[in-house]
């Protein structure tokens, strides 16, 4: 006898199958209109992926982030209704992707699509050591500069030589923004939100340059906590 259970599975295995599966056995004579949904499904879920990343979009193409997704959705199917919640796992998914074995990057500048993403949603409860609205972000690569090219707001090529990408991520209103920062600029943000006096942050940034402008810190600090009224 064909259990609750039993049946969900089927139909969610359907689902994510990427051909056919009879159901009528389940769904009787609307068995059909079961594949619209399969097709509507993932299209959908793709669409959202598309939104959330812009920036590996452009860098493979629609056509071929069309087809990494299909594979992503498979194998990596939304656990919630809420479609912005969904896309935590696809740099890892592309990093072990074989068709993307030639963009070593890619992850990354996912990870840090990822983080803007999360940034854009983020609700500040005042709790935590760093304001959910705001990320530090870090990179071997410069991702900073290959998703300003990829978005249009550079000329390329990028040095993919040049070293790490050291990136402050903030909510201003109703966008995103991010800065590049040096290594000693990334380590005193870092040492601000440990709490730490800002002659104590000072202090270890120029630990790894110490010309290191605190003037220029403090200036970044304050324009990506506008939105807090807390410096």
């Amino acid at each position: 006898m064909l259990t609750l259970e039993s049946a969900q599975i089927r139909m969610r295995d359907a689902l994510l199958s990427n051909k056919r599966v009879p159901l009528d056995d389940i769904l009787g004579p609307t068995s059909p209109r079961f594949e619209i949904h399969r097709r509507h499904f993932v299209r959908s879920v793709t669409a959202s992926l598309e939104k959330t990343f812009p920036g590996v979009v452009n860098l493979v193409d629609a056509r071929f982030f069309s087809f990494a997704a299909d594979a992503f959705i498979r194998a990596h199917p939304p656990a919630s209704p809420c479609l912005f919640e969904y896309g935590a796992a696809l740099a890892d998914f592309l990093e072990a992707f074989p068709a993307c074995a030639s963009l070593p990057y890619l992850g990354d500048v996912a990870r840090m699509e990822w983080a803007m993403h999360r940034v854009f949603h983020a609700e500040d409860v005042g709790e935590e050591i760093i304001p959910a609205s705001l990320c530090l972000f870090s990179s071997r690569w410069p991702v900073d500069a290959i998703w300003r090219v990829a978005m249009g707001r550079d000329e390329g090529p990028v040095d993919m030589n040049a070293g790490n990408a050291w990136v402050l991520i903030y909510r201003d209103k109703a966008e995103v923004k991010f800065e590049s920062l040096s290594h000693a600029g990334f380590v005193f943000h870092e040492n601000v939100w440990k709490r730490n006096k800002i002659s104590a942050a000072c202090a270890e940034a120029r630990k790894i340059d110490p010309s290191f402008d605190e003037q220029k810190g403090v200036a970044q600090l304050k324009r990506a906590t506008a939105h807090l009224n807390i410096f």
